[in-house]
């Protein structure tokens, strides 16, 4: 009888050593410690690693390339609710904090690359108008987009247009031309200049108005355009009708 006490006892230590070591296992090989929603809001019985939350029901929904993160990218797994909020959390930051953590002001989730510029332009005193939407940053920004000056760029046409103002087959420099560009120029294109001549002869208005193609028109001297020419448009007896002369 006192040996079938003791195979008794043997054996019920040895099933509860089994159990607590079992128990052990378990906890060991579970990733979450703190969790505040049931194993099936993620998991379902067939496999642990087909995930399915629904982030649509949090205040962060995955749209663009967050869809295809792996959780443990942004989430803590000891304590999901220790996790990665803001772009910098996750993402280095190469303009090295100079426009704050708010990278959804001109990147998207869809990729780092596509750019808002005239969204984050338009909180500047340069607004992104005309041919200058379709730039890249780095045609203005050149010094690099991870440097101290990247928010500092000169505001000048000709910083940016200086070579086009030194090349143009119109020699702006002999024709005494201004390197401020928007006197003649705009944004849409260079070709369509557009000089403001004095209200004494103002050639937008009037009987003048658009009666020429190109300012070689009416300055035949292509770089001296104090040089002009009335007589190709008008014949010496228009002038003398008109002067009475």
């Amino acid at each position: 009888m006192m040996l079938f006490f003791r195979l008794v006892l043997a054996a019920t230590i040895l099933i509860s050593f089994s159990a607590g070591a079992q128990t052990k296992v378990g906890e060991s090989i579970r990733p979450h410690k703190v969790l505040t929603k049931p194993c099936e809001t993620c998991h379902n019985p067939d496999t642990w690693h087909n995930i399915h939350f629904d982030h649509k029901t949090t205040s962060f929904p995955l749209i663009g390339l967050h869809s295809k993160v792996d959780c443990k990218q942004c989430h803590n797994l000891v304590d999901f609710s220790i996790v990665e909020k803001t772009c910098s959390g996750c993402h280095e930051d190469i303009h090295r904090r100079q426009f704050g953590d708010q990278c959804e002001t001109c990147h998207t989730p869809d990729h780092w690359q596509n750019v808002r510029a005239g969204v984050a332009h338009s909180k500047t005193r340069f607004p992104l108008l005309g041919k200058h939407q379709n730039l890249d940053c780095s045609s203005c920004h050149s010094a690099g987009m991870n440097t101290s000056n990247f928010i500092h760029p000169s505001e000048t046409c000709f910083s940016c247009h200086q070579a086009d103002y030194t090349n143009s087959a119109l020699n702006h420099q002999a024709a005494g031309f201004s390197v401020q560009c928007e006197t003649c120029h705009d944004t849409q294109t260079w070709k369509k200049a557009r000089f403001n001549h004095p209200s004494s002869f103002n050639i937008y208005f009037d009987e003048h108005m658009m009666q020429w193609e190109t300012c070689m028109t009416c300055h035949p001297v292509r770089n001296n355009f104090k040089v002009n020419y009335c007589g190709k448009c008008h014949d010496f007896n228009s002038f003398s009708d008109a002067h009475g002369d």
